[in-house]
């Protein structure tokens, strides 16, 4: 399950996830190439709706949530060892 508190750690600083709120597309990006990334989004009841691992994030990563219903969702990015967890918004 996904922490509800602590929603805007940042103990991954040169990550990005955007735009926010989204639409069709979320864009992940990197200043650093990582190894290992563990991509996950949740609602806020904790239901997963992506769940992906990457060999390596290569400055950006675009991920088409289009099926998801307007709302507030939960994502956390996982790069070895370290992990950045956002609350992103879905618009119409």
């Amino acid at each position: 399950t996904v922490p509800i508190t602590g929603l805007e750690n940042d103990l991954l600083t040169d990550i990005n996830i955007f735009p926010n709120p989204f639409h069709d597309k979320l864009t992940i990006s990197s200043i650093e190439n990582s190894t290992e990334v563990n991509i996950r989004l949740f609602d806020l009841q904790g239901r997963t709706y992506f769940s992906h691992r990457y060999n390596s994030l290569d400055n950006s990563l675009s991920i088409d949530v289009s099926q998801l219903n307007e709302g507030i969702y939960v994502m956390k990015v996982d790069v070895t060892g370290n992990s950045l967890t956002r609350k992103i918004i879905k618009l119409y």
